[in-house]
């Protein structure tokens, strides 16, 4: 999500919920840790892709089933040709990932891991492409809107080794002032999970994102004749 034009899948998933319960959405653009944080604080309302654990449920409240689940996988350099098939052989590798995400307990707990922390994944996939890094971690779909930003295309593959993933969920803060319309948001959200509607709008958001590339494409091709 950028500031300047605010787009993305979780940005489209929240407007069409918007219009079901009459809630107008605005937006507080922040690095993850920092939006953990302000759901503790309730200084925002509501976090999207959050997955769902014990802790974060202590100051969180989960509305709705989960609206989108993959496996977690780690990404690799075309060109290098890295064997990554148990959890084993990601020792001696650095790797990306999310400051203040959760991925799965062993890997988020193992402290013999060299793990890089940045803010966005558009950062681990510029640092994959560099060199900076030997793997990144994260979902396909978000690593796949990066990846489709900076251009990537087949430059970046993912390796054998995937895990099933904790799943994305849309959460409001316990302290929010919203909280007693909690149940009512919880089924609207779930009524949009039932009837396809946040896969529909994922597909939709990478079709927007191709066509406009193309575009761009095709207007520095003009520019270069």
């Amino acid at each position: 999500v950028q500031a300047d034009n605010i787009d993305g899948i979780d940005a489209r998933i929240l407007e069409a919920l918007g219009r079901k319960t009459g809630f107008a959405v605005n937006y507080v653009i922040c690095p993850w840790r920092r939006c953990v944080e302000m759901i503790k604080t309730g200084d925002v309302d509501l976090i999207t892709s959050f997955g769902k654990t014990e802790p974060r449920m202590q100051f969180a409240r989960y509305l709705g089933g989960t609206y989108y689940r993959e496996q977690l996988k780690f990404f690799r350099l075309a060109k290098n040709p890295y064997r990554i098939e148990r959890y084993e052989d990601l020792y001696e590798k650095k790797i990306g990932i999310i400051k203040g995400s959760v991925y799965f307990e062993r890997f988020d707990t193992d402290g013999k891991l060299k793990k890089i922390e940045v803010v966005k994944e558009e950062q681990l996939v510029k640092m994959l492409l560099t060199g900076r890094i030997d793997l990144l971690v994260g979902y396909t779909m978000p690593i796949r809107y990066a990846m489709e930003k900076a251009g990537a295309g087949f430059k970046i593959v993912p390796v054998s080794l995937a895990v099933p993933g904790v799943g994305s969920h849309l959460a409001m803060s316990k302290r929010s002032s919203y909280i007693g319309r909690a149940p009512m948001i919880s089924r609207a959200v779930n009524d949009m999970i039932k009837k396809g509607e946040m896969t529909r709008l994922a597909d939709q958001f990478f079709t927007s994102v191709r066509k406009k590339k193309t575009l761009s494409e095709k207007a520095a091709g003009h520019e270069a004749d």
